[in-house]
């Protein structure tokens, strides 16, 4: 879990993945995830540098857990996968691209099959446009699953970027500095480009 975003995407919260504890409303006061993070590191809060954790606190001596509290609920085991399908959509394009369309308010379960899509779907082996013009606001597990998807992208050399994306959205990667790891682009072939022409760890 570790960063949660407000309802709103305007405000985040830092909570522990080991023990839960919850330190609220930080973006008014620090600005961002990165400040959050340099500072809270030195009171012995500790894990990925990345918003979306694994994260744990000070008070947690032990390493957290290799999957935070989000991650955690979209294993295949919770028998989840697959039970809604109208929020998430696969368009693949050619043998080089597919498109997932998010639609709407994600919630749990949509979050659940978007991670088993990206896993094992037929995105495999595809650059991934990710389309968020019909999404009105982003939550952390939503980000958590796209991360994911980038980290197991980077391996195997998959480009992803984002398409379309609301100001909401845009500003909850500003908001927990992750719009540097989605290059976002306001229309198809701007990012298609991206896709067939450059390096993951480029910008834009």
């Amino acid at each position: 879990m570790t960063a949660l975003l407000s309802l709103d995407g305007t405000d985040f919260s830092l909570v522990c993945d080991e023990c839960g504890h919850l330190i609220p409303h930080l973006a008014g006061a620090m600005r961002d995830w990165d400040v959050v993070w340099s500072l809270f590191t030195l009171d012995g809060w500790h894990g990925t540098p990345h918003a979306v954790g694994p994260h744990a606190c000070g008070r947690c001596v032990a390493s957290p857990r290799r999957t935070g509290a989000i991650s955690a609920t979209l294993q295949p085991q919770y028998g989840l996968a697959g039970a809604t399908g109208s929020r998430i959509t696969l368009q693949v394009l050619s043998d080089d691209v597919a498109v997932v369309h998010l639609n709407g308010g994600l919630g749990l379960l949509d979050n659940v099959e978007m991670h088993a899509v990206l896993q094992d779907g037929p995105v495999v082996g595809r650059h991934l446009l990710l389309d968020l013009s019909l999404l009105r606001i982003v939550d952390t597990a939503t980000l958590d699953v796209l991360m994911q998807a980038r980290e197991r992208g980077l391996a195997s050399g998959r480009r992803i970027c984002i398409v379309g994306a609301s100001g909401s959205a845009l500003n909850a990667l500003r908001l927990l500095c992750l719009e540097r790891f989605f290059p976002t682009f306001v229309d198809y072939v701007a990012a298609l480009d991206w896709l067939r022409r450059r390096g993951p760890d480029q910008a834009v």
